[in-house]
């Protein structure tokens, strides 16, 4: 690989609490394209530095593959774990199948993630044209697998989610956040229609007392 910023990128290692900090990764442009990833999360300056390009070189090895055969070697920061990797490739647009660390055997990127605790996640909902005045349809939920939750809705986009310990918490939080925006609710359901200012507020709510 050519040292390229379209090639490296930076991830929150979570989201919802940016104090724990980030991982890099390091792959080629096919597989930007292919996985979906992120150019740049929210709140996150990328420059990439010749000192960066060597160290990237010296990174752990992964594979990433997919249901249709396609795989592509990523190369990610020393520290990055398997429960790691699969939380942060299940925020791609679309996400690998299994991921297999060098020297590894591969694993089920949604079935790791999955044991990690329960989720509360923000989804636009694709099924439902925006309105006239720009606003657009989102659920905000809970689930133990996000991936496998927001299937049941068709089409849809993850905006934001948090991690939580447990099932209890998840619920707990869920209930704070419906609470919060109840005056954006439909009546009797977990879909809200919100507006650009609106969206902005739930994520940043999201982004600052998340689990």
């Amino acid at each position: 690989m050519t040292p390229s910023n379209d090639n490296y990128c930076k991830q929150w290692k979570d989201p919802s609490n940016h104090s724990k900090g980030t991982i890099w990764m390091y792959l080629k442009h096919e597989a930007f394209e292919h996985a979906g990833v992120p150019r740049l999360e929210e709140g996150m300056n990328l420059m990439m530095s010749r000192h960066q390009h060597r160290e990237c070189m010296r990174g752990t090895k992964w594979e990433a593959m997919w249901k249709d055969g396609t795989t592509f070697t990523i190369r990610s920061s020393p520290q990055a774990t398997k429960p790691l990797m699969a939380s942060i490739a299940l925020r791609w647009r679309n996400p690998p199948k299994w991921l297999k660390r060098d020297g590894g055997q591969p694993f089920d990127v949604e079935t790791l993630e999955t044991k990690r605790g329960s989720f509360v996640y923000l989804v636009r909902l694709l099924t439902f044209e925006e309105t006239s005045s720009g606003d657009c349809y989102y659920k905000i939920g809970k689930a133990t697998s996000i991936p496998k939750r927001i299937k049941q809705f068709g089409p849809c986009e993850l905006i934001a989610h948090e991690v939580h310990e447990d099932s209890a918490s998840a619920l707990k939080r869920e209930k704070e956040l419906h609470q919060k925006f109840s005056t954006s609710r439909k009546h009797g359901t977990e879909i809200f229609l919100l507006n650009q200012v609106e969206l902005r507020q739930v994520i940043n709510e999201m982004v600052q007392t998340g689990g």
